[in-house]
């Protein structure tokens, strides 16, 4: 979804530039440098036959988690992601928490093995602040999973959020996401099916 929308901004950029609307393109590629603006991105990842869940507790006090994907502080849990290293092969799985405009403050992150062992018993964790802006800003960390997981903090200093969404805001984004993964879901099966025609 999300490559088939860059394409899809791109050539209407394109167009308008081929047909000599400079002043359209201009605020139409500002708008799109807008909205991929991101100010905290918290990536999670791991090797080893395991699974991890991510929680994280926004300033506001709201809880972003699997059980909880979408809260009223703007928070996002993408869920599990896994790709494959081009050099050894080897499947790396991850997380994601993304908060377009986030409140300022402390976020604490709660990350727990859910069944199995990660590599040498550490996850790799990727904070992100003000991406995709001039002041980005990244901080990564190697962090020993114990028993009972693992703890940490952050501090984003300058959130754009100044108040929280409305309930009937979150469930609509909620409905919006999950008829999306219906579409992705029914293409991979027709692609499937298809196959095995």
């Amino acid at each position: 979804v999300w490559v088939t929308g860059m394409r899809v901004a791109n050539a209407t950029l394109e167009r308008l530039k081929e047909e000599g609307r400079n002043e359209e393109a201009e605020k139409y590629e500002k708008s799109l440098n807008e909205a991929l603006i991101r100010d905290v991105v918290v990536r999670v990842s791991w090797t080893g036959d395991a699974d991890i869940d991510l929680m994280v507790e926004e300033p506001s006090g709201t809880i972003c988690s699997a059980r909880n994907p979408r809260t009223m502080a703007g928070g996002i849990m993408l869920g599990d992601n896994f790709a494959a290293d081009k050099t050894t092969g080897e499947k790396e799985f991850s997380e994601v928490y993304v908060c377009p405009k986030a409140f300022g403050g402390d976020y604490k992150l709660l990350i727990r093995r859910v069944w199995g062992e990660v590599t040498a018993g550490k996850v790799t964790v990727d904070v992100y602040f003000n991406w995709n802006t001039k002041s980005a800003m990244h901080m990564q960390k190697r962090i020993e999973l114990a028993e009972n997981g693992a703890e940490g903090t952050f501090e984003l200093a300058n959130g754009r959020r100044k108040e929280m969404l409305t309930e009937q805001q979150v469930a609509n984004a909620a409905a919006g996401q999950l008829e999306i993964r219906r579409q992705v879901l029914a293409q991979q099966l027709a692609a499937v099916v298809e196959e095995l025609a």
